[in-house]
């Protein structure tokens, strides 16, 4: 199955939209099935010298508040489009930018770690290698994506009666955008040192060290 990019109903609709809503909801149920976020808080305390944690695309901003809950004294940096959602914890630092902008707003060493949960498969893979060149200075990025496969769709089905039409289309077309084993490590480079790891309920992470 080749990847295919595709425009998600969510993202068009408008945030109080009761389907938009719920499906949100639906998104966190999703997101605590794959574990993608537990991952990446997991893996983060298995690496050291990290100062500051900068989460793209970060939606609600969850996982950054999962993050600075387990490490208080990590900076935490939540980075969107949309603007700080209300009851966001006030250890995490938000910035409303364009994450194509990045570069010219935040500075990136070793001891920075770049996560990301359930949000680089909306891009093609040109505007991949273009965002993950701007990250090459950062020390680790964790990324947690779908697993592109006829099984993972089969998985997704399963939970149809606990969804809505929203989430139900949006979700087919995520792992229609998701990846195989392989693919993200090749989108880094060969600059890095990674390890991919694929989830029993369709999920693919990928864990890069700079070498």
């Amino acid at each position: 199955m080749n990847r295919s990019v595709q425009d998600e109903w969510l993202d068009e609709m408008d945030t109080d939209d009761p389907a938009a809503v719920r499906s949100r909801r639906d998104l966190r149920l999703i997101n605590t099935m794959m574990g993608g976020e537990r991952w990446i808080v997991k893996q983060l305390g298995e690496c050291e010298g990290i100062k500051h944690c900068i989460e793209i695309g970060a939606g609600e901003g969850r996982l950054s508040e999962a993050i600075k809950c387990a490490f208080p004294d990590m900076k935490v940096t939540a980075l969107d489009r949309i603007a700080r959602p209300e009851g966001l914890a006030v250890g995490v630092e938000w910035m409303q930018e364009d994450v194509f902008h990045l570069e010219k707003s935040l500075e990136f060493d070793v001891s920075v770690a770049v996560v990301s949960n359930l949000f680089i498969h909306h891009f093609e893979d040109g505007e991949l290698e273009s965002l993950l060149g701007m990250l090459s200075g950062a020390g680790v990025i964790l990324l947690a994506e779908p697993y592109r496969s006829k099984g993972a769709k089969f998985l997704g089905k399963l939970i149809y009666p606990l969804i809505n039409h929203v989430t139900k289309h949006d979700m087919m077309i995520s792992i229609e955008a998701g990846f195989v084993e392989g693919e993200l490590t090749s989108l880094l480079g060969d600059q890095w040192v990674c390890e991919e790891k694929k989830s029993l309920l369709g999920g693919l992470c990928l864990k890069g060290v700079r070498k």
